[in-house]
Order: C-alpha cells, then sequence, then structure tokens
C-alpha cells in the first residue's frame, strides 16, 4: 500500500490506497485545471470516452470488476456530483459492472 494525502473538508489526511493504484492530482500536467462546460451532462460522457491521462474506462473494467468511486468534497460543489453520478454509473451497469459492485 501507498501513502496519498488528501483534503478532507479543511483538513489533509493521509490515506492507503493499493500500490498498482493510479492516483491523479488536479492542477497538474496529467490533470489540469478546467472550466465550466457549457453543457454539463455532456462533459462526463465525453470525459469516459477520452480521459486526460489514464486510458477510457471501457479499457478498465471488466464485466463483475469491483469499482471504487471517490470524489473530493461533494458537499462543496454537490450539483456536479448530481450530474456525473448518475451517468458514471449507467457506463459502469453498461459495461457490466453490477450495482452491489460499486
Amino acid at each position: 500500500m501507498k501513502q496519498v494525502t488528501v483534503q478532507y473538508a479543511t483538513t489533509w489526511r493521509e490515506i492507503s490506497v493499493p500500490d498498482n493504484a493510479t492516483v491523479l492530482r488536479y492542477g497538474t500536467p496529467e490533470y489540469p485545471e478546467m472550466s465550466l462546460h457549457p453543457h454539463p451532462e455532456e462533459a462526463p460522457k465525453r470525459a469516459l470516452a477520452s480521459p486526460i491521462g489514464i486510458e477510457p474506462l471501457a479499457d478498465l473494467v471488466r464485466p463483475g470488476s469491483t469499482v471504487t468511486i471517490a470524489f473530493d468534497d461533494g458537499f462543496k460543489h454537490p450539483l456536479p456530483l448530481k450530474t456525473i453520478m448518475p451517468i458514471l454509473l449507467d457506463e459502469l451497469n453498461r459495461l457490466g459492472v453490477p450495482d452491489e459492485n460499486i
């Protein structure tokens, strides 16, 4: 396991993630800052098909995979989460990941 420092509310915490986990930090060349999308319901679909710095979701999961979804503080910005989550869950289901594995 490796240690990763993440922001939690107004503090920072260290968490353990598997050594093979891909960790992207917002505002870096691998995961640059992005402005708001003019069509927020389309942005997640495009991001899933052509993500920045990582393979498309369809290349990362297989039917029956177990998936963990983590977002930074969704309480600060709940609207993007309300837009993204249904799209992400539908895509995972379409790829063969059942709800009980998410």
